[in-house]
């Protein structure tokens, strides 16, 4: 199709208000967007005169001795964070590392399977060993299967 076939119709007065109200709402919106995404192109300007201010207000007035402190200082607080962090990590370790939290769930036999979703033995091993399954009808499950009970659980007494 060529350019010359594309008929632009431009009717502005055939919108509605609210038509309008939102387009030009929209627009509004990601101007205000896109300002904010430029925000930090134009913070490079003040950042560059600020590094320069630094370099002429700091770094040239300073003495080595005053540089040799300040490198102490900093370090002495990268060892602190550091040695916090691993205490942190050795008393989560000592508290939580020993135990097992994570409860694994019972494994479901034919049967359970079975009784839960009443069908056959059989019929649950049919659909076990298929490839693929198609189910017609909603799944009716007895209220003790639905809670994730088993035979053991029910034995037990534990419903967890």
């Amino acid at each position: 199709m060529a350019r010359d076939d594309i008929q632009l119709i431009d009717r502005p007065e055939l919108k509605s208000i609210s038509r309008q109200v939102t387009e030009w709402s929209v627009t509004a919106i990601m101007w205000l967007l896109w300002s904010y995404l430029f925000l930090p192109l134009l913070n490079l300007i003040p950042w560059v005169l600020g590094i320069h201010f630094f370099y002429t207000e700091v770094v040239e007035k300073l003495s080595p001795e005053a540089y040799y402190m300040i490198f102490l200082r900093l370090l002495l607080l990268i060892f602190i964070v550091l040695f916090i962090i691993i205490a942190w990590g050795y008393y989560n370790y000592l508290v939580f590392g020993q135990q097992e939290l994570r409860r694994t769930a019972a494994v479901a036999s034919r049967e359970d399977l079975a009784r839960c979703f009443r069908l056959s033995s059989r019929t649950v091993a049919s659909l076990q060993n298929s490839k693929e399954i198609r189910w017609s009808g909603p799944v009716q499950a007895r209220n003790s299967c639905e809670a994730g009970t088993t035979r053991e659980n029910e034995r037990t007494g534990d419903s967890s």
